[in-house]
């Protein structure tokens, strides 16, 4: 990336959203003994939150035709913050997922804003780049269910979500010095793609829609599953959402790491890391009733190997699109991997058949699909190399 105010504006930006994103799941528990009713009772706020990401998303190419990419920025901190303190000050289940859903809509805005500036200073490198930024993230949300806990402890729920409340409205006059979008020229609006090429891209898509979900329901069920499995406090349980970011952060580092070392390249990086998560939690799924402690360690090795695959399977998707269709691409496989976030969560929430263990379950055949999907797009870019080589030797001869 170029330019220092730049990058240190997105770096505080992603940042941010890792507060956001870190202290809903974390704070339901703590909150629910102060609202007095069960944690299942504002569990919903989980799938609010990613879709108010996907509202976020879909709208933000609508917006920016009469925004910069700075003031899309600001709007979604903006949001942000209206929509922790609305959470802050819930006084009963339905304002908490409500102000969930309004602070996702901001979470979507910042986060495919920040996408397409990263597009708009050069697709070379994009993979590293967002590794590098969603690193960010997952630091802040590490440290973000510790205060939780701390706060809990007193008997308190709600000062950390308007604390956090308070950072994104001061961020929302301290963003500056980021650079537009290029206008989207006539020629380029509809580029041909050949169907091969359209296939490529549809499959790397529906791995980040899984990917996305999967992610979702270990993230929105880190506290609670951390609860149940180790009959922890409420407040303690916070503490799940902290050990779940934390191995996101060491898994972002790592894969920060191999990348910049330039040795085995983004595709070979996020195909170990599917399988890893695919593998992991379908051994975490079979052993979750007999073996809880074994499978939380399972789950452990799946959020670790998920530190890097978000930032490696969206760079490698925008990273096709021209940089006069930076918005609108971000925004589209962004909305579609917060579907993803929905829906399976969703599915988490009302699969009741499945008892406590659904979380799980479903995270695992998310997972399962999303290799399935992910190996099926390097199989057929792998063809597609080979075919490019090929008449390249057939016109040098």
């Amino acid at each position: 990336m170029t330019g220092r105010g730049t990058g240190r504006s997105l770096a505080v930006a992603f940042a941010a959203l890792g507060g956001t994103a870190a202290v809903i799941p974390s704070v339901i528990p703590a909150l629910a003994l102060e609202l007095g009713v069960t944690t299942t009772a504002l569990l919903p706020a989980v799938p609010a939150l990613f879709g108010g990401l996907l509202a976020g998303v879909l709208s933000i190419s609508f917006l920016a035709r009469y925004f910069s990419l700075t003031a899309l920025l600001r709007i979604g901190s903006a949001a942000q913050a209206i929509g922790l303190a609305l959470a802050g000050f819930a006084p009963t289940p339905v304002w908490f997922v409500v102000g969930s859903g309004i602070a996702g809509a901001g979470f979507g805005l910042v986060e495919a804003g920040g996408s397409a500036v990263v597009r708009v200073l050069g697709a070379l490198g994009m993979p590293r780049a967002l590794t590098r930024l969603t690193l960010w993230i997952a630091i802040v949300a590490a440290v973000t269910p510790l205060l939780v806990l701390a706060v809990a402890t007193l008997g308190w729920a709600r000062p950390v979500p308007l604390l956090l409340a308070g950072l994104h409205l001061a961020l929302v006059f301290a963003l500056r010095g980021i650079p537009s979008a290029a206008p989207p020229a006539a020629a380029a609006i509809a580029p041909a793609r050949p169907r091969a090429a359209t296939v490529r891209v549809s499959l790397l898509t529906a791995a980040l829609f899984c990917y996305v979900g999967t992610e979702t329901v270990i993230s929105g069920w880190s506290a609670s599953t951390f609860e149940r499995e180790l009959g922890t406090t409420a407040a303690v349980a916070a503490l799940g959402t902290s050990a779940f970011w934390l191995l996101i952060s060491l898994g972002r580092l790592a894969g920060t790491v191999a990348l910049d070392r330039r040795g085995p390249g983004a595709g070979n990086i996020a195909l170990l890391c599917t399988a890893l998560i695919a593998g992991s939690l379908g051994l975490a799924a079979l052993t979750a009733s007999r073996l809880p402690v074994v499978s939380l360690a399972l789950i452990g090795v799946a959020v670790f190997a998920s530190g890097p695959c978000y930032a490696l399977l969206l760079g490698l998707a925008v990273g096709q699109a021209a940089e006069d269709r930076a918005v609108q691409a971000s925004s589209w496989f962004i909305a579609l991997g917060a579907t993803g976030g929905v829906a399976i969560s969703f599915l988490a929430v009302n699969s009741t058949a499945l008892g406590p263990q659904a979380p799980t379950v479903i995270a695992g055949i998310a997972a399962a699909a999303m290799f399935v999907f992910f190996l099926a797009w390097r199989a057929s870019a792998g063809r597609s190399r080979m075919a490019r080589g090929n008449a390249v030797e057939e016109r040098a001869a």
